[in-house]
């Protein structure tokens, strides 16, 4: 089904983001490591994407049909944390499939909202709330067997650690992805990234 490859697709790409190499150090306040502040962004990436899928499967995608259709949802949905704590999430997403074709256009708004989501690593604890939350938009095409996009990362969260650290960490990342290449830049932490990566 054209509609689960475009969000396969997504998937990918979210999973790719929160597993690349990060920036060190917050914007803010004590230090983070540069596998501290990725396996935080893994964490909230991994949460949202989750309840993205969870949010749309309570809510259904778009049956197939012999001609295009066009839709769009609002998804609400509160995902609990490993560690304990939640994010809520916020999702508008339109956009038209052709399944025929297999042509098709999406745009899509993850709005994730941190409540004291605790993330563990090599025994500390991090809480973690937004400051004020993290967007995730995107923008994407695919006709045939291509998915072309560009992918928005944005926004910060505040950490504590129970060895006393805390601090604030922004996001400001751009995601160009096709079925074949992966590339972002931007910053993580402070720190700016420049990455590509070929997936086909």
């Amino acid at each position: 089904m054209k509609m689960q490859r475009l969000f396969g697709t997504l998937a990918i790409v979210s999973f790719l983001a929160a597993c690349s190499d990060g920036g060190v150090g917050p914007t803010e306040g004590d230090p983070l490591t540069e596998e501290e502040s990725g396996a935080i962004a893994a964490e909230l990436l991994e949460g949202a994407f989750t309840g993205f899928s969870a949010g749309l499967s309570s809510q259904g995608a778009p049956a197939p049909s012999a001609v295009p259709v066009t839709f769009s949802l609002d998804i609400s949905h509160v995902e609990e944390c490993q560690g304990g704590g939640s994010v809520s999430l916020a999702v508008g997403m339109d956009g038209t499939i052709d399944d025929q074709t297999g042509e098709g256009d999406l745009s899509l708004e993850i709005v994730e909202t941190m409540n004291d989501c605790v993330v563990n690593f090599e025994n500390v604890a991090f809480t973690v709330n937004g400051n004020p939350n993290i967007t995730m938009t995107g923008n994407f095409t695919m006709v045939a067997d291509d998915v072309n996009g560009t992918f928005g990362w944005d926004g910060g969260f505040t950490y504590t650690a129970d060895d006393g650290r805390s601090g604030s960490c922004g996001i400001d990342v751009e995601i160009v992805f096709s079925s074949t290449a992966l590339s972002y830049s931007g910053q993580i932490c402070g720190t700016t990234i420049d990455f590509e990566l070929n997936i086909g």
